[in-house]
């Protein structure tokens, strides 16, 4: 009686282990879910879907046609550094990683800024890389909430670029 009564509480403490398991990864998700939801809402979409169709024409690429939003489209720095080395070979902005984390996307947003200093982007206009990448407690990365910042930066490149000579497309205000 013993050996049964032990293995049903064993069986007890197991299946309320894996409820709160199952209820924690529940929340997680339901939390994820709500900073996604929130994660892009900007003052002006307008200008930030504007910014965001300038910077996959400067780099040679399509917009995304599944939807796919500005912040989770630049979040890694990758279509920025790409768009700015088609522009204009700049000393110093090498090939962005493509290796995925936090830490790479990071590394591809500071150069990407540091690139834009060096073309005297004023940097009151420079975005923050936490504008765009925040780490998660994972080490995945999220869409910073600040995209109006990043959509400044790339309006401020586009005027510094055309009058520099480069020809890129217009990005008006």
């Amino acid at each position: 009686e013993d050996a049964a009564a032990f293995a049903a509480f064993l069986a007890e403490v197991e299946a309320k282990a894996k409820a709160a398991e199952e209820a924690k990864a529940k929340a997680a998700a339901d939390a994820a879910a709500a900073e996604a939801a929130e994660s892009e809402t900007y003052a002006n979409p307008e200008r930030v879907a504007a910014a965001f169709a300038w910077v996959c024409k400067v780099g040679g690429r399509a917009p995304p046609a599944d939807g796919e939003r500005f912040g989770g489209a630049l979040r890694d720095g990758v279509v920025l550094c790409d768009a700015l080395r088609r522009a204009r070979p700049i000393e110093g902005l090498g090939a962005p990683s493509a290796q995925a984390g936090a830490y790479h996307a990071r590394a591809n947003l500071q150069m990407f800024l540091r690139a834009c200093g060096d073309l005297d982007v004023p940097s009151g206009d420079l975005f923050k890389v936490d504008d765009l990448c925040v780490a998660g407690q994972t080490g995945q990365i999220r869409t910073g909430k600040k995209l109006d910042a990043v959509a400044s930066t790339l309006y401020s490149l586009g005027r510094q670029l055309r009058a520099q000579g480069v020809d890129v497309p217009d990005l008006l205000e």
